[in-house]
């Protein structure tokens, strides 16, 4: 009998992302919604909105830091979005989408320029890395993500409903890409390697899951202290 093929197994309930605030590795649970809004003390230099066609300048705190940029595209309207760099202008949305999430590497400049075109409503805004969901076993949600995974290596399980490509990669602590880890077309389930503790951006146009699956004890970070291997899901985000 020809063997039934396997599908990446579902452990456990998954913790959604877009229910509410959940643990940061900047410490306790935020008081606002992660990607949804800007965090509460962001100040006017690093955060805009509006509405229509407009040219943003985002300010870091000093050249040497890397930010993720945060763009909010409201349903009242549909548009796109560049970031200007010093390799040139390149596209943030490809397609309608709600939420983008992009990591910004430091390039020797303090501003971050945004050119958003939008028929409705939208916002705009920089983040710090150290301010990002930890995930310890599952996370479901749509659209591009950046979290941070404080367990051991292992496999990473990935299931993707929807159209367009998605893909996984592994991020430095300077937001640059060190690895991508798994990509796929279209609604599929993949898997891929697990390098341990860290920062991971997921970049979807669709709903997604996530699963962690540690198969060895965490690594010593940086400083030398030991990460925490959780043994239970996430509280909601």
């Amino acid at each position: 009998m020809a063997p039934v093929p396997r599908q990446a197994p579902r452990p456990g309930p998954v913790a959604p992302a877009s229910g509410g605030p959940g643990r940061t590795s900047a410490g306790p649970t935020p008081k606002w919604l992660l990607y949804k809004e800007w965090p509460p003390d962001t100040p006017d230099t690093r955060r805009a909105g509006g509405s229509g066609t407009r040219e943003v300048e985002l300010l870091r705190t000093d050249s040497g830091e890397a930010v993720l940029l945060v763009l909010r595209m409201f349903r009242d309207g549909a548009g796109q979005a560049y970031l200007d760099g010093a390799a040139g202008r390149r596209a943030l949305v490809e397609r309608r989408v709600e939420r983008v999430v992009t990591p910004v590497p430091a390039d020797g400049g303090r501003h971050v320029r945004v050119r958003v075109e939008s028929s409705g409503s939208w916002r705009l805004w920089l983040q710090s890395p150290d301010r990002v969901r930890v995930v310890e076993r599952s996370l479901q949600a749509a659209g591009s993500y950046v979290f941070r995974y404080e367990g051991g290596s292992g496999e990473l399980r990935f299931s993707h409903q929807g159209g367009g490509p998605f893909a996984v990669e592994a991020l430095g602590e300077d937001l640059s890409s060190t690895a991508r880890l798994l990509s796929g077309k279209g609604t599929s389930d993949v898997q891929g390697v697990l390098p341990g503790p860290g920062l991971y951006h997921v970049r979807s146009y669709s709903p997604w899951q996530v699963f962690l699956v540690p198969t060895m004890a965490p690594s010593f970070g940086p400083l030398g202290c030991r990460h925490r291997l959780a043994a239970r899901d996430d509280p909601p985000a």
